[in-house]
């Protein structure tokens, strides 16, 4: 059986104006949110097989944050566009494309 956390991107910043959604960075407040969450769940969760994010730059910036403190290869962190939109039940399809690599007996 899968076990799936979902964690929402950290808090982002509205102070740029005229760029599009996707590009919106993380506010000083969120970096911080991340790491001190982050480090809570490294401590009280086991550490997740794969991570996953949107192409959103505050999602992304999030990822790698959480990669960083569950001491998790950067380079395994796998980028969905589609999650993005969260359009066309696209999570649960991708939850059910994950290979079985990522299942635990």
């Amino acid at each position: 059986m899968k076990t799936l956390y979902i964690v929402r991107h950290a808090k982002s910043s509205w102070e740029y104006e005229g760029i599009a959604d996707i590009d919106r960075p993380l506010k000083k407040r969120g970096i911080n949110d991340a790491h001190l969450m982050s480090k809570i769940l490294s401590k009280r969760i086991e550490k997740p097989d794969v991570f996953l994010s949107s192409s959103a730059n505050r999602a992304l910036h999030t990822g790698v944050i959480f990669c960083e403190n569950f001491q998790y290869p950067l380079s395994n962190l796998k980028i969905k566009r589609q999650l993005y939109s969260f359009s066309d039940g696209y999570l649960v399809k991708t939850v059910k494309a994950l290979d079985d690599q990522f299942i635990r007996s």
